[in-house]
């Protein structure tokens, strides 16, 4: 175990011992006082050496009372008023001034720090003490520290020699390729044997896939349909409902419903949230694509897991004096529209809207996989619906500063100044690899290993924890198995914001830091993967 743990460490040096190890560290840190009968050698220090020749605690501390001038200065308050364990963002900082704050820090120390390091070190001293690690060499510099210099008792250089020989043969063997594999859950993997969808400008998914080889902008502004976009014009941060934001994806027919097909009155589908309509539709759809029929489905533990949510329709109904029925309420509720489906198929297996924001269809997905690896389901169908039909929701996002006024989303871009709201349905339809195997499936691709967690406390309520982001990254890869070395395209959330984008890549970059460290091949320098 030691021989592995010290081949995939990354460190050029490994000393392996027993015993206890607070008073080997005793032992080994304490200078030893040399005697008449043997010669002191001292030992250059190698970077990897630093921690054990450096009080890391006096560094953090000093690092800590240098950023609390800083604070103090910025904020105009005293140092006693602040407090090492407190959020930067309780003292008022947001992300202008955070973005000051780094810049001030990385002119006067010359560092390339992010301002999306507050996201995973919020508190001071958390910072502090990454910086004490991540930088230690040039703030010793800095604060002009004394190294502890090590010692060797040696009665001749001839001692020395076994050292040397020792070097030589590690040299030798950092240069073998140590590939071990990543370990994995062995759980199999998910097929995906269906697919249907509608996105803007794209009715069907050929026409979508074209849209994206041709690299068409399917942007436009708000159609009349939904809302009247001039009627509400005006600047959001002075005026009272106002929105400067006239632009969108929208899809084309989203009033459009065939309610006898499915045996539901012309009248009840009336009063249906256009996404439960576009449930059924586009369930209906990838059932059919992938080969199967009503018939074939009636009965069996199939699942439905939908990523859908409010959308606003109520208040149309509301605003349009319509009586209520006693089919309102079900045609309002997000759980009715996989379980109308389920009614009318016959399912038994389990049918749930999921809502979390922007990651609702991939959080379906993971329930999904999860509900048919504990053997709750034989198949299940799971996606996602969104619709903009009012304008609620469309100010409050553009208030909070989400949306980019010229309607396009630059993500990755120095000019990242937002993202734009999109219409869209899209439903998979999956089951165990062996069983589409067996069943002869088509088979559009496979599903290795999914994961889902929450950043917890980050820098505010809608900000993302790039530590979070990490280690649900490595959650995912360890389950699926997969050498990390191997993956040649990740598809990012990209929200194109000046903060949201550098914590996505920070988090994969830590993230696959590990995961290359776990393969024993942690110098990785050639670009391998597109984003």
């Amino acid at each position: 175990d030691a021989l592995e743990q010290s081949l995939t460490s990354g460190e050029s040096q490994v000393m392996v011992m027993e015993g206890v190890l607070k008073r080997m560290k005793k032992r080994l840190l304490l200078t030893s006082q040399t005697t008449p009968s043997s010669k002191s050698v001292p030992v250059k220090a190698v970077p990897s050496e630093i921690d054990s020749m450096i009080d890391t605690d006096i560094l953090t501390t000093k690092l800590q009372n240098t950023i609390l001038r800083m604070v103090s200065k910025l904020l105009k308050i005293s140092v006693d008023d602040l407090d090492i364990d407190t959020e930067l963002s309780e003292y008022g900082f947001d992300s202008v001034a955070l973005t000051g704050f780094i810049n001030q820090l990385n002119q006067q120390y010359s560092l390339k720090l992010s301002p999306t390091i507050f996201f995973e070190y919020p508190r001071i001293d958390a910072f502090s003490r990454y910086l004490s690690e991540e930088y230690q060499a040039l703030f010793v510099e800095e604060f002009n520290l004394q190294s502890r210099n090590l010692i060797i008792e040696s009665s001749g250089s001839e001692e020395l020699e076994p050292a040397v020989q020792h070097k030589r043969q590690r040299i030798r063997f950092t240069k073998t390729h140590l590939l071990t594999p990543v370990e994995s859950n062995k759980t199999e993997p998910i097929a995906i044997v269906g697919i249907s969808g509608k996105f803007p400008q794209a009715n069907t998914l050929e026409a979508f896939w074209n849209n994206l080889k041709e690299g068409k902008d399917c942007i436009t502004e708000i159609p009349k349909d939904r809302w009247d976009c001039q009627s509400i014009y005006g600047d959001p941060h002075t005026e009272v409902n106002k929105s400067n934001i006239i632009w969108g994806g929208f899809i084309d027919g989203v009033e459009e419903f065939d309610p006898q097909f499915f045996g539901i009155s012309p009248r009840e589908a009336e009063l249906m949230d256009p996404q439960q309509r576009l449930i059924m539709a586009y369930v209906w759809k990838v059932i059919e694509d992938a080969g199967y029929s009503p018939e074939n489905l009636s009965g069996t533990q199939t699942g439905i897991f939908i990523g859908t949510g409010l959308s606003g329709y109520a208040d149309l109904i509301s605003q349009a004096n319509i009586p209520i029925e006693g089919y309102t309420s079900t045609g309002m509720a997000p759980s009715v529209g996989p379980n109308r489906m389920s009614y009318l198929l016959n399912l038994h297996g389990p049918s749930e809207p999921i809502e979390t924001a922007c990651s609702s269809s991939l959080v379906a997905i993971h329930r999904a996989v999860q509900t048919i690896e504990a053997g709750n389901c034989e198949m299940a169908i799971v996606g996602g619906v969104n619709t903009i039909i009012t304008p609620q929701l469309h100010i409050s996002f553009n208030k909070a500063g989400m949306l980019c006024e010229d309607g396009r989303c630059k993500t990755f871009s120095d000019q990242a100044n937002g993202y734009v709201r999109g219409e869209g349905v899209g439903m998979l339809f999956l089951k165990k690899l062996s069983a589409a195997e067996q069943d002869r499936d088509h088979i559009y691709a496979i599903i290795r290993g999914s994961a889902e967690n929450h950043g917890g406390r980050a820098n505010s309520l809608t900000a993302p924890n790039p530590k979070a982001q990490s280690d649900l990254i490595q959650t995912a890869w360890q389950k699926a198995g997969i050498d990390p070395r191997t993956v040649s395209y990740i598809e990012a959330h990209g929200t194109g914001t000046e903060l949201g984008d550098p914590v996505e890549i920070n988090g994969l970059k830590s993230a696959f830091k590990a995961l290359y460290a776990q393969t024993g091949d942690i110098n990785i320098t050639n670009a391998h993967c597109g984003l």
